[in-house]
């Protein structure tokens, strides 16, 4: 049906309380509200209606809590730097958390907001400090995770190459050559 358009005359303009009940039977989203506008969205509620509530919004925001949790278990390992560290427990922490309070802060303050202030009397401010909010929330995020990233493949890269070194100045290693060479000439 691409490209055709249904147009059903109304017997009265829509209600602020009609166009957020049509919002919310419309898309899924994340993320501050400003307009409701649907153009061109592909999934809907009513399309997920199999599974209840948000469980996929749940299982996400689940696992990325376990996947911070994880990296939450080295806060007390060794690290070649205090800084690091400090980074480490920091991005880990951050990674646990962040998302979680994005969804709180979008699905539980901003229904409380729209009650406290209509939503056609909502103050421009709080639409600003919202998107600030998410914006600082997510960009953090990010740069935990990068921190997260770029130190397990440093990490890795110096501890393997040190750990083969020693290996190789060891006893074990003339053992191991020699089984090698056992190997390869038989």
């Amino acid at each position: 049906m691409s490209g055709h358009h249904i147009t059903i005359k109304a017997v009265r303009h829509p209600s602020a309380e009609d166009l957020i009940y049509m919002a919310n039977a419309g898309p899924l989203g994340f993320g501050p509200k400003y307009s409701i506008w649907i153009p061109h969205d592909a999934i809907h509620r009513d399309a997920l209606r199999k599974v209840p509530g948000y469980v996929m919004s749940m299982a996400s925001l689940f696992a990325l809590v376990l996947f911070g949790a994880a990296h939450c278990v080295a806060l007390n390992f060794e690290f070649p730097t205090a800084l690091e560290r400090l980074f480490w427990r920091l991005s880990s922490v951050v990674t646990a958390v962040a998302m979680p309070f994005a969804y709180f802060l979008d699905q539980i303050l901003d229904p409380i907001w729209l009650k406290v202030f209509k939503m056609e009397n909502q103050p421009r401010i709080l639409e600003l400090i919202e998107r600030a909010l998410m914006v600082l929330i997510v960009v953090v995020f990010i740069l935990a995770r990068l921190f997260i990233t770029v130190e397990v493949i440093r990490s890795l890269a110096f501890s393997s190459s040190r750990c083969l070194y020693k290996y190789l100045d060891s006893e074990h290693s003339t053992r191991w050559l020699s089984v090698v060479s056992e190997i390869y000439i038989d």
